[in-house]
């Protein structure tokens, strides 16, 4: 599903997350009660935004005046979460709206527990999330007569879209010098979130043909050998 870029970004932006799942990403709205979770000496509020199939998205909110909790508390907070839905996506931001980090933990039968984590900051033009989130967008045809997903297919979909290995940081500045070169080149494109959008796609259109016919080439290599 392709989602309205420019409504998502306005949501992105604006911290609100809550309607970015419902009326954009075709979610459930979500009617859990809040959770208190203390950790060391601060106590942040968990809020159920949306759903979809049992899995539940939460907003992780501090104390005022707060930050994102460090990453060794961030986990106590996801499992925490854990012991009232199995499933779930975390949204962890700070008091002023300003920083959020997207946290989503896999958890396969045979496979290590992974935790996969994503910056957003107001202000960023965020395509990456923004792909991630087109990822789990879900048309009206795709629910059932109840108004719901499976929860094999909404994980299906979460888990492509978030389960990544990290990328070095050496990419993520190679490949933001090559996207604002790219951007100075580009023509007739006067919204600037448009044009970044635009940039970025064409971008990771040209790495995944430069990674196919890499693979040809050595599938091509390989057979020449047998």
């Amino acid at each position: 599903m392709n989602v309205d870029i420019k409504r998502v970004r306005e949501y992105l932006s604006s911290f609100d997350f809550q309607k970015l799942f419902i009326e954009e990403l075709n979610w459930n709205s979500c009617t859990l009660r809040p959770i208190e979770c203390p950790v060391g000496n601060e106590c942040y509020k968990l809020s159920a935004i949306a759903e979809l199939g049992g899995l539940v998205v939460y907003l992780v909110e501090p104390p005022e005046g707060g930050e994102i909790p460090p990453i060794n508390e961030r986990r106590k907070i996801e499992q925490q979460a854990k012991k009232s839905t199995h499933e779930h996506l975390l949204i962890f931001v700070d008091w002023k709206k300003t920083k959020s980090k997207w946290q989503w933990v896999r958890r396969s039968i045979g496979v290590q527990t992974a935790n996969r984590e994503f910056p957003y900051n107001r202000g960023q033009h965020g395509d990456l999330l923004l792909q991630k989130l087109n990822g789990i967008a879900f048309n009206i045809n795709e629910f059932d007569k109840d108004g719901n997903v499976a929860i094999i297919k909404v994980l299906e979909r979460v888990s492509t879209s978030f389960d990544v290995e990290k990328v070095t940081k050496k990419f993520y500045d190679e490949f933001k010098n090559e996207h604002d070169y790219f951007c100075e080149f580009l023509k007739g494109i006067d919204n600037q979130q448009e044009l970044q959008w635009y940039a970025s796609v064409m971008l990771n259109r040209i790495m995944f043909i430069y990674f196919i016919q890499k693979k040809a080439s050595w599938m091509a290599t390989r057979l020449s050998k047998t």
